[in-house]
């Protein structure tokens, strides 16, 4: 098949198509989003998440950001959920069915039986509240009827765009309410460089010893760039004879210092150098020494003793490389 625009620019149409489907999402109905977080929020046990085909995906996603956010949530397949998976429901708990059209038969099948049998509420994600799904459903949440990305209107695209960022919205409103703290989430997330971020020490990743950049106050310029050089970061701590700290002077210090300073090589360091850096307790996270660089604008963050002796020295550069 031919294209009569070139295939970015047919691209870029695409994604304005699916700005447009979340524009319409926007007029999602208040009463029953509101219902939805309550009953939600309400319940003892679990939000049972489930779907079909691209919506068991989302709905298995949804479950997943759920759980990770402060919500007990497993997902469980419509197709199996009849073959001995229902088991797993307990009245505690809510469904929580998604399906654009409404019309899955494994989903009404597992809606009804979460209501005959284990007497517990039942929201439906759908297009239509006159779908079958909707009127066997407790709460809907009604989508956007949007025209799909395929050029055949065939494969959901903007439908499983809308389908994601409701239950994002969803998700994410219900951890606000719980009023999730960084610390209950770092212990959700324990693995992989998120989980290394929120929970481990910046002891764990910060320059000691050696390795950290130091000059005397009476250097110059040109001995703090070969330090900085050598030790491959980008600033020096600057120290007096007893080793304690003075200040720090950073790659971006020497480029603002270019034109103003005259020769490098006579140049003190001490009438360049910042001298109010940013320190902070070793066993601070690494997340939230990286927030506490962001909000100061600074690029290099140090450790000390009791002494005011540096003990070690993050950059920023050294926080990046695990996000």
């Amino acid at each position: 098949m031919t294209m009569d625009i070139p295939a970015y620019h047919y691209a870029q149409t695409l994604i304005q198509q699916q700005i447009s489907a979340l524009e319409q999402l926007t007029n999602l109905d208040e009463t029953a989003f509101e219902r939805a977080i309550n009953a939600m929020q309400g319940q003892m046990g679990h939000v049972i998440t489930t779907g079909t085909g691209k919506s068991g995906i989302i709905a298995n996603k949804f479950s997943a950001t759920l759980s990770s956010t402060g919500t007990p949530s497993f997902h469980i397949n419509p197709a199996e959920a009849h073959h001995g998976d229902c088991g797993a429901i307990t009245k505690n708990d809510l469904l929580f069915a998604i399906s654009y059209s409404g019309n899955s038969q494994e989903l009404l099948m597992l809606s009804e039986l979460a209501k005959s049998h284990y007497a517990i509420p039942v929201i439906a994600m759908t297009r239509s509240d006159q779908s079958p799904l909707a009127r066997a459903a407790d709460i809907h949440l009604k989508l956007p009827v949007v025209t799909e990305l395929c050029h055949l209107n065939l494969a959901p695209s903007s439908s499983s765009t809308c389908c994601l960022v409701l239950c994002d919205a969803l998700a994410m409103t219900l951890s606000k309410i719980k009023g999730l703290t960084p610390d209950a989430f770092s212990r959700n997330h324990q693995a992989g460089s998120l989980g290394f971020r929120l929970t481990r020490p910046l002891s764990d990743i910060m320059r000691t010893n050696q390795d950290i950049p130091t000059v005397l106050s009476d250097s110059t310029v040109s001995d703090a760039i070969i330090e900085m050089n050598e030790k491959r970061v980008g600033c020096t701590l600057v120290v007096d004879q007893s080793g304690r700290l003075l200040g720090v002077f950073t790659d971006g210090d020497l480029r603002r210092s270019i034109g103003q300073s005259g020769d490098f090589n006579t140049a003190r360091i001490s009438n360049l150098m910042i001298d109010n850096p940013i320190c902070i307790s070793a066993d601070t996270t690494i997340d939230q020494a990286l927030k506490k660089m962001t909000e100061r604008q600074v690029s290099v963050i140090v450790c000390l003793d009791s002494d005011n002796r540096p003990i070690g020295i993050t950059h920023i550069q050294d926080v990046n490389r695990l996000i």
